[in-house]
Order: structure tokens, then sequence, then C-alpha cells
């Protein structure tokens, strides 16, 4: 076996091999079908060529050299599948395009396989047979005239959309088609067409060697940039939501779909200027939209070409490279700011309203208290009651004009904690300490087995409030002579803190309104020793305070009557 033999031989498995792999991957995808079909052909031409280069007898040679003017099909293949990545085909106009890409190469095809115009039989020469000098050269002139004007046409194609694609992967791609078109055609150009063609050296055709290297690198694009999912792009583009990447190592914009170029109020002309990103963003999110984090959801602000401030919420996606640093990011985005406006409206309402209910309530309690101080004497024990009565109400009404207030005042995403360092154990014994006398009312036994000292950073009156409110919950809601236990566990980076109780628990619908606003359990007529006061905002307050600590806030409980277990975490202050 010569050389050349086994230079076609590994055409045949090399192409053969990517072929497989690619459709493999994804065979519903028109790309990797036609890419597939593309190696098949290429690796039953490097089969032909290699039985060119081997075989002795000429009847056999004839057999095989009936199929290999199927060489005029690949050139069709790769212009379609150089139409289809850069999105220049027509959905409307199907039949007419695959005529005029297919058309021509069927028509090389037959006039090669049914006529002598590529040669007339084959002759032998040192490095095996080769098709013989055809007595009218102008078709094969034609035709290698046809082939170098496809690969220049597809070459144009993929500078022309270079310039306008701004998705990372998607240049590489188009970059490496580029370079695979650029290798394949100057083998062409070089061995087949100067060497043996115009200058009529004897020397192989290295046509189907150019293939191969072409298939070679499509697969190393496909394979290392994703273009197996090629149609990415164009889903982005047709995407109702916003789409946006982020080249973190660059610190530039790399991809921004129709959708938020409208929102933004810039072209795709402009958001190519690598300044553009701070101007963008809002300064006080940029950090806290680029760093790493756990969670995926995410709100954030931006700033208009005409310099309006816009809320967008949605997404994120973090890419890492092969050492696990955070190299880009990718966000899927709605447009809030209508919403941002009707919180901030209701916030104002709210607060306002709160505030103006304020004033009379004061009064009127202390018109009550200030009678009762005066004339208490000199009042029957019903009007003492009922002045009583409306101070204990005014108490009450008083303290869910503060829950409402502070409801609010959570609802805002700028309001963040004041951290510092602290106790949680000393804190929790604190709490416990403070609502001792309400559990001896109702004859529970608190059992407590916490780590002695668990140092993290937290705003101390806002976690006391949290474990006020789950605790003072487990006493009130568990019937007399019940029990509550208060554990600790440490986790990796994260204190867990878990009060348990064998209370009237939960139902499975019950569980799913608890940390919502308003979200108290009425159990007015169930014959229930329990006390019943409560707005149904605590534990919706608790979960926002746990949430802007960047803990998490939960419970389980097995069903009614069987107990529940209300549990939080911190994160902690590790050096």
């Amino acid at each position: 076996m010569n050389i050349f033999a086994l230079l076609s031989l590994i055409s045949t498995v090399v192409s053969f091999f990517f072929g497989t792999v690619v459709i493999i991957k994804n065979p519903k995808q028109l790309e990797n079908r036609i890419f597939s079909t593309m190696c098949y052909i290429t690796a039953f031409l490097g089969f032909i060529e290699y039985s060119f280069r081997i075989l002795d007898d000429y009847q056999e040679v004839l057999l095989w050299g009936r199929f290999y003017s199927i060489t005029a099909i690949l050139p069709t293949l790769i212009l379609h599948f150089v139409l289809l990545i850069n999105g220049k085909l027509e959905k409307t106009k199907k039949k007419l395009t695959f005529l005029i890409i297919y058309g021509p190469g069927i028509l090389f095809y037959v006039l090669g396989t049914f006529t002598d115009l590529f040669g007339v039989g084959f002759r032998r020469v040192y490095w095996g047979w080769t098709y013989s000098n055809p007595d009218n050269e102008i078709f094969i002139y034609i035709f290698f005239l046809w082939i170098i004007t496809i690969l220049i046409y597809c070459l144009v194609i993929c500078f022309k959309n270079y310039k306008n694609v701004l998705e990372f992967k998607r240049k590489k791609q188009i970059r490496y088609i580029e370079i695979g078109i650029l290798v394949m055609l100057a083998i062409f150009l070089v061995f087949d067409t100067l060497i043996v063609v115009l200058l009529k050296i004897d020397f192989p055709e290295m046509t189907i060697t150019g293939y191969t290297i072409f298939c070679v690198i499509f697969a190393l694009a496909m394979w290392k940039h994703e273009l197996f999912s090629i149609n990415f792009q164009d889903f982005v583009e047709s995407s109702s939501k916003g789409f946006l990447e982020l080249d973190l190592k660059e610190n530039k914009l790399v991809y921004i779909n129709p959708v938020l170029l409208k929102i933004m109020g810039y072209t795709r002309k402009e958001v190519e200027n690598e300044s553009l990103f701070p101007r963008v963003i809002y300064p006080k999110d940029i950090l806290n939209l680029t760093k790493e984090r756990d969670d995926t959801n995410l709100e954030f602000r931006i700033i208009t070409r005409d310099g309006k401030i816009k809320w967008l919420s949605g997404s994120r996606m973090q890419q890492y490279n092969k050492n696990g640093e955070l190299i880009s990011l990718r966000f899927w985005l709605d447009e809030i700011t209508e919403q941002k406006n009707l919180e901030k409206l209701k916030s104002d309402f709210v607060r306002r309203t709160s505030h103006e209910l304020k004033t009379p309530l004061i009064s009127i309690k202390g018109f009550a208290e200030l009678i009762l101080s005066l004339y208490e004497e000199e009042l029957n024990s019903d009007i003492i009651s009922k002045l009583g009565e409306i101070t204990q109400g005014c108490e009450r009404l008083q303290d869910i004009i503060e829950d409402i207030l502070r409801t609010s005042k959570l609802e805002s995403s700028e309001l963040k904690p004041r951290l510092e360092e602290e106790d949680l154990s000393f804190l929790i014994r604190f709490c416990t300490h403070e609502l001792h006398s309400l559990a001896v009312q109702r004859e529970h036994s608190i059992n407590i087995e916490i780590v002695d000292s668990i140092i993290a950073r937290f705003e101390k009156e806002e976690i006391h409030d949290v474990i006020t409110n789950i605790l003072s919950n487990a006493i009130k809601y568990t019937p007399r002579k019940g029990w509550i236990d208060i554990k600790t566990e440490i986790l990796e980076d994260f204190v867990i803190v878990s009060i348990t109780d064998n209370g009237i628990g939960f139902t499975e619908e019950e569980k799913k309104v608890i940390f919502h606003q308003f979200g108290k359990i009425e159990r007015y007529g169930q014959g229930l020793d329990l006390g019943i006061d409560g707005t149904g905002l605590g534990l919706y307050i608790s979960k926002k305070i746990i949430q802007s600590h960047k803990g998490e806030i939960w419970m389980e409980s097995e069903g009614k009557n069987k107990g529940s277990t209300f549990f939080f975490s911190l994160p902690l202050n590790k050096a």
C-alpha cells in the first residue's frame, strides 16, 4: 500500500467517524443531517480513491469509477450547510432554493456518470489509477470553476455575517467554517486545479483529502462550540423574553436580542460598543449582577438610551471554563418597571394611610387611659371594663399598623440589614427567657439543645423578631401542657435553627399560605384552647428578614394535630 492509498483510507475512516458522531448527537437537527451526509459521501469517495490506488484489475476500477462523479454533490451540501448556519434561507421559497442549490450539482453528477465528459476510461500511474484526459477539457474547466465559485461564495457569506453576529459562540462557529473552507479551497486550487488540470502534471487528486480536513474542522466547531445548538440565536431572536450575554473576562456585552434592544432603546450597532455595558447597567446593580451567586433569580435596573431607569427581572445562567472560573453570564429577562411602580405606589399608600391611622388611634387610646386614671373611682365596673377593651383594641390595632409598615419597608429591594458579629446562641436563650412567662401560663415545657456559642453576622433586632415570632406561635398554637424543642445544627457554612412543637400542625393546603401576607390560619369555632391573636403578617415578615440575611425559612408538619417544626438558616461568620 502506497502512502496515497493510506491517505485515502484515513480520509474514509475519519469522515465516517465524525459523520456518525454528529448525527448521533442530534439526529433531528437539519444542519447535523446535512453535515453527516457530507461526511458519509466523503468517506465513500475516500474508499473509491483507496480502491483506485490498490486495485490491479481494470474492470474493478471501471466499476468503482461509475460512482466517483458523486463528488459533484459535495459543494452543494457545503453551500446548503453554510446558508442554513448563516440564516440566509427563505422559508417561503424552499422549493426554489432547493433547485438553485442542488440543481447544478445533480446535473454535473448525471453528466459525469453517463457521459465521457470527465474522461475516457482510466490510465495507470505510479500511485494507482486515474481518469484519462477527456477529449473536451472545457467541461472540466467549467466544473472546477463552479466548485471554486461555490466555495468563494460560502466564504463571502461567512465573512459578511461574522460582523453582524454578536453571540460569542456563533462567531466561533462561523470562524471555524471559514478556516475549513479556506483549507479545502487552497488544496483544491493548488493540487487539483493548478498541478493536475492546468499544468497537467501527474499527481494524485487531493480533493477528498481537502473535504476530509474540512469535515474535521467543522466537527471540531460542533464539538467545541456547540454547533449542535446552532439554532440557539434563531431561538433567542424570536423569543418574547429579553436575552443578554456578558463576557466577564473582557467585561463587555456579547449578545443582546431584539426584545431587550427595544426595552433599552438602543440599536444593534450601538451595543457593539464595548464601553456601553457600564452605561446601560445601573451603577449600584453592576456588582450584584456580575458576581458569582448560587441563586438564579434576580432583579436589576438599566438606564435606557433616553436616560430613563427601567427594572428587569429574570433568571441567569453561569458559564465556567475548565479551571472552574466564571467567564460569562446569560440572562433571560422581562421588564417589570410598571410592576415596580405599582409596588411603590402601594407601599406609599400603605405607609401614608398607616401614619394617618396612628394619629387618631393614639388620641383614642390616650383619652381612654386618661379617663381611667382620673375618674376610675367614680365609674362603675362596666364602663371601666369597656374602657379597658378600648385600650386593648387600640394596642392590637397599633400592632397591626406597625406590622403593615414593617412589611412595606421589607419589600424595598434597597433595604439591607445592618450586619454585625453576634452570638446566635445567646440570642435564642434571651428570646426564650422573654417568653418564659407565656409558656408557664400555657403550662408548656421548653427544651433547649443548642451549641454553646454560634458566631454569625446578622442584625440582632431583626433575628430577635424572627425567633420571638416563631417561638410565640409555637406557644400560642400548642394546646396546654404541650412541649417545645429548640435545636441548632451546623451544616457547612450555615447554621440551622429548628423550633418543634406538638401543637395543632398544618394540612398541605395550610402549608402553602402560612408564609404569605395575611396568611393566618383561622382556628375559630374548632374547640381548641389556643391564643388566636395575630395579623397573619408575622411569618411573612420573618421570611423577608431571613431572605435579606441570605438565609432560608421553611416548615414541616405531618398533618393536622401532629405538631410542626419551623426552620431557618443563617450564613456563619467564617474567616
